[in-house]
């Protein structure tokens, strides 16, 4: 069968196996999808798309995610993302 794969920003994906597709939740897609419509509106209408990870201490994993953001949209060739990361609580800074 013959696929062209997805156009993702600039570039086309056509590596992604339909199985690793397969094992995202149906819920985690319609999140997943909502993320992608609001970042596709934002870039359509020359708006930035801001988005934030967020983690408790806002340490590693929220840092990592924004970082892996910032990475793949610069891969990709979209434009106008602008990543932040943040906490839930409040920690001493030493």
């Amino acid at each position: 069968m013959y696929d062209e794969g997805y156009l993702v920003g600039r570039k086309r994906i056509s590596s992604i196996g339909e199985g690793e597709f397969d094992q995202i939740p149906v819920e985690r897609k319609a999140v997943l999808e909502e993320l992608g419509d609001y970042i596709y509106e934002k870039s359509t209408g020359g708006e930035t798309a801001k988005l934030t990870v967020i983690c408790t201490h806002n340490s590693r994993r929220s840092h990592m995610g924004q970082l892996w953001l910032a990475a793949a949209a610069a891969y990709y060739g979209i434009e106008g993302i602008a990543t932040y990361s943040g906490g839930t609580e409040a920690t001493a800074f030493w």
